[in-house]
């Protein structure tokens, strides 16, 4: 397995930042400052949102709790769901992480459409997901 080295690195999550490193020292991480929630280990509100959106970026990767077959991808949670928009409006593109379990669940805020995915990361393919990533031209892993 090669490993990649000397990634620049942004996250709101303390906690992320210190296993990152713990992992691989030769990354530069940089913790975007906000309000600290201790309930969800990260910075949350507008401090947040604002230094993500004054940032650019290769490649954003967020998660989620529910796909939508019609609508996409949604969250539980008002200030995870307003920082994973931030971070897909300031990168290139977009990787979603979802297992299988998140299908057809519900969730109240949405967090992207189908359209803002460029590669969905899942624990094993399902049939009705694949065929949305061809419609939507997203790399399936």
């Amino acid at each position: 397995m090669s490993r990649i080295n000397d990634l620049i690195i942004f996250t709101n999550s303390p906690l992320l930042a210190k296993t990152i490193l713990d992992a691989n020292s030769s990354h530069e991480v940089h913790i975007i400052g906000g309000k600290y929630s201790l309930k969800m280990h990260q910075n949350i509100g507008y401090t947040t949102i604002n230094s993500i959106l004054n940032e650019f970026v290769d490649l954003s990767i967020i998660s989620t709790v529910a796909i939508d077959i019609e609508q996409g991808f949604f969250n539980e949670n008002q200030h995870k769901t307003e920082i994973a928009r931030a971070m897909i409006k300031s990168s290139k593109e977009c990787m979603l992480l979802a297992d299988n379990s998140k299908i057809n669940k519900n969730g109240i805020w949405k967090t992207c459409s189908f359209s803002q995915v460029h590669y969905l990361i899942s624990e094993e393919k399902n049939s009705t997901i694949s065929n949305i990533c061809k419609k939507f031209s997203i790399n399936y892993i």
